[in-house]
């Protein structure tokens, strides 16, 4: 987490301070969002026959980037995953490729991608399930027509916390998905891009909303003493 600056809560206004508020609830939201995914990413190494060596070089290689980064780098869905650490322990186990090439091959790909995570709200526990393959998914599939996609149902997500969906239907599920942007995305985007759209979105995980912003806030408060405390210096 960034400094904090003492000189701007003296010197800037009401406005401006509610603005870089937002900003670091945003901040501090994606951050614990992030934690949730490393620690399936963990869970899911270890089902995998990952050592705790190779985890904990994978937790830190991962810790060394900014939180914007962090989200690319977890913003692959349940259903590649597991798949990807398998091939990946076996490079490893082969010394083809090291841990820190693996969480550098994530980030990469997100970026040429223009993938990242999305928050989708919802009252409805959805759960993963089998193709016509065999193979587990994990999808939320459209429900609302929407007239800029000829009435095509689509589910929605925003880009960061406080952008949110807020109203009746929110619920307290909140779906971790990936968000894709882009002219090849099948995405579409609102114009402030804040939000975006799809006939199905694919789940990176699922958390519950209050636990996450109950950590947000105690964080906040936390930050908001460290800034009183300033004022008295």
């Amino acid at each position: 987490m960034e400094n904090f600056n003492k000189t701007f809560y003296f010197s800037k206004n009401d406005k401006e301070k509610e603005k870089e508020n937002e900003r670091i609830r945003n901040l501090l939201f994606a951050e614990e969002v992030c934690n949730e995914i490393t620690k399936k990413l963990e869970d899911e190494a270890y089902e995998v026959y990952f050592n705790e060596d190779s985890i904990k070089k994978i937790r830190e290689k991962i810790l060394k980037y900014i939180v914007e980064d962090r989200k690319r780098i977890l913003s692959y869905p349940f259903e590649i995953r597991k798949n990807l650490l398998r091939v990946w322990k076996e490079k490893i186990d082969n010394d083809e490729k090291t841990e820190e090439d693996f969480v550098e091959f994530l980030l990469a790909q997100a970026i040429k991608n223009n993938w990242d995570i999305g928050y989708h709200l919802s009252k409805s526990e959805i759960n993963p399930k089998e193709d016509n393959t065999g193979k587990e998914i994990w999808d939320i599939d459209g429900l609302a027509k929407d007239e800029r996609d000829d009435n095509h149902p689509k589910a929605y997500y925003s880009d960061d916390y406080m952008s949110r969906y807020i109203g009746p239907n929110s619920g307290n599920f909140l779906y971790l998905i990936r968000s894709e942007k882009g002219d090849e995305s099948s995405h579409g985007q609102d114009g402030n891009n804040k939000w975006g759209r799809a006939s199905k979105l694919s789940v990176i995980e699922r958390v519950n909303l209050s636990e996450i912003e109950n950590k947000v806030n105690k964080r906040n408060e936390e930050r908001r003493k460290k800034i009183l405390k300033l004022f008295h210096h």
